[in-house]
Parts: structure tokens; sequence; C-alpha cells
């Protein structure tokens, strides 16, 4: 539901927050090849309803200064990263991100957690700066993921899968009918170090799963194969014991993304990493 209304966003985000801006205001930003932190405060805060439509740029940049949400040295005519900016729109628009999220809110996990919303379109490079354009995009499918979430809060919660009833589940992506553990994701797992020894008597729960393709014992077969191999891992850095882990093969059950696309279908080859309740 959210992804589908995400799509439909991204070609019509001015319509979503922009009534606020004045024409002029549109005109410059679309102009602008790279977005400066003053001016990314000022459209970010305004469409967050953290500030109304007339507060001052500068005062924008101060609000969202005094309150931690930018880099301490942000300079006002310097140009914003896009993890800043994703740190920026995660602090305004109070998206809860996960458990890793938590512990480091800075610009790098704030890009992780909107990326893998899909609230980021075109390239996706945390150091790149922003043109006005892709501001007003990210802006718009942020609006429309807040006010999601939202709504979906005032609903009676779902029951929780085991995955789910964990601080925030940490995915790990392996290739199409592989069990290798690639480097990338291997530092993934190092980075989550600190918090495994910080709580070494919670259990950990490593559930891999397969995108929707072969037989049901195919997929099993896989799912299980990426689970024991970064448990494996995960016990050679000598962090957790046998005992305190549980290792389950889920196959194609609880999908992460769309099946029926490439761009899905790589989300759901996946294991995901968390603490058991």
């Amino acid at each position: 539901m959210k992804n589908a209304f995400l799509v439909l966003v991204f070609f019509a985000y001015p319509l979503l927050f922009l009534p606020a801006q004045t024409a002029g205001e549109i005109d410059v930003i679309l102009e602008t090849p790279r977005v400066t932190f003053t001016q990314a405060s000022r459209f970010t805060l305004v469409a967050a309803d953290v500030v109304d439509e007339h507060t001052e740029a500068a005062a924008a940049l101060e609000y969202a200064l005094a309150q931690g949400w930018l880099p301490k040295k942000a300079g006002a005519d310097n140009p914003i990263r896009l993890g800043e900016l994703c740190a920026l729109i995660m602090k305004a628009f109070d998206i809860k991100g996960s458990f890793l999220y938590s512990w480091f809110p800075g610009p790098r996990y704030a890009f992780r957690e909107l990326d893998y919303l899909r609230l980021i379109p075109g390239q996706r490079d945390p150091a790149q700066t922003v043109s006005g354009e892709r501001l007003l995009q990210i802006l718009g499918m942020a609006a429309v993921y807040a006010g999601i979430e939202d709504r979906d809060a005032g609903e009676a919660p779902a029951v929780q899968t085991a995955g789910e009833a964990a601080f925030g589940v940490l995915h790990i992506i392996f290739a199409a009918d592989s069990t290798e553990l690639r480097a990338e994701e291997q530092e993934k797992i190092r980075e989550i170090i600190p918090l495994l020894e910080r709580y070494p008597d919670r259990k950990i729960l490593v559930a891999g799963y397969t995108a929707l393709a072969g037989s049901a014992e195919g997929r099993m077969r896989i799912a299980e194969g990426r689970a024991w191999t970064v448990a494996g891992y995960l016990l050679s850095l000598g962090i957790l014991r046998s005992a305190e882990t549980v290792v389950l093969g889920c196959g194609a059950e609880n999908p992460a993304g769309d099946n029926a696309t490439a761009e899905g279908r790589a989300l759901n080859r996946r294991v995901e990493i968390s603490f058991l309740d």
C-alpha cells in the first residue's frame, strides 16, 4: 500500500505541500543545482509543519541547528549532502527508524532508513549534493509516507512475526540462488557489533528469506543456507554463542519487496538479524 502510493507521489510532489510556498520560491528552488542548508531547512520544516509558511529561511535554519537536526558546522550557504538531508527529514517528519537508527541517528543511518523505505528517487549516494527538484521529490514522498504512518498509528496493531517483534531489523542481501555472504554485507554485520555486545544476554534471531522463485523446497533450502551463513559469520566474530542464536529458514514468506519486479526480488533475497523479545 505505501509503496504503491509513493510511486504516484513521484510525479505529483508539488501538490502535496507547496501551496504554502510562494511561486517565486518554487521557481528558484527548481532551478537550484545544489540546495543549501538554509534552503533545505526552510522547505523541509514547512513541509513537515514544524514551522509555518511565514517563517524566514534563516530562522528555519537556526531552529534546525538548535534542535541538533543538522551538523553543528552547517554553513548557511553551503550545499547540503543527501545523507544530511535525510537526517533532517527523519527528525522533522518524526519518522521512526529501526533500532540501529535510534543508536546512530546521523546522516549515514538516516540515509539507509529512507533508502530502505524507497523515499529516495534516482541515484543513491549519501555524499552527493541535492538539486532543488530532487529536494521537492524527496519531501513530497516523505510527506505522504509520514501521513500514512500517522493514519496507521490509530489502527489496532497487527500480530507480530518473530522477525518483526525485534529491535528493528538489519537486512543482509544475497545474490540470486546464492548463500555467499558478500564483503559489503559482512561490513553491515560488523557495524552492529557494539549493539550485540551491549546486550549479551539477548537471543538473536537470524532468519533467511528468498524471492518467490523455484520450488518451495528449493526456496527453503536456500533460505536456511543463507541464515546459517550469516549465523556462522556472527559466531566467527566471537560475539555470540550458538546457544544465543536462533536460526530459521522462512522461504518466500513475508516479502520485503514486490516479487513482480527485479528490485523487489533483490530485496527479498535476504537474511534478517534481530533481537528476540
